[in-house]
């Protein structure tokens, strides 16, 4: 079976409560990657925020604050740093995970953010899945 398909069996098995940590463990995911690549804070053009936005969520998930995430996503796309080249699309990635439709949705742009550590990343996000669908310690 191939790991995406492990990952929504084990997934589609969780309470809500589980795809709550889950989703919460895929956007610490897409953050620590897209983290490994800011710019220097004095070059920073905006970048930091969607981290900011993915932070928010995490410390009060709530669907107020991944509504503002992601809407901070599609904004900037539409009449922000993205549109007018300031920075890559990839530094939107944690604002967009946070606005998923749920954790097993969220996987995919987390491994985008991955880069070339996507195997690690898909792999992890097995042993994450698998260990909260156990409810034992995973981190």
């Amino acid at each position: 079976m191939e790991n995406e398909d492990l990952v929504k069996v084990l997934f589609d098995r969780m309470n809500e409560g589980q795809q709550l940590r889950f989703k919460q463990s895929i956007v610490a995911q897409t953050v620590y990657y897209v983290s490994q690549r800011l710019p220097p804070v004095e070059r920073d053009e905006g970048e930091r925020g969607f981290i900011e936005l993915a932070n928010r969520w995490l410390a009060q998930p709530t669907a107020e604050n991944a509504d503002k995430a992601l809407m901070a996503a599609v904004f900037d796309r539409v009449d922000g740093g993205v549109r007018y080249f300031d920075y890559s699309d990839y530094f939107l990635l944690p604002a967009e995970v946070v606005g998923a439709e749920n954790g097993y949705e969220a996987t995919k742009d987390a491994l985008k953010a991955a880069g070339e550590f996507v195997a690690e990343a898909k792999q992890w996000q097995r042993v994450v899945a698998d260990r909260i669908l156990a409810d034992t310690e995973y981190i």
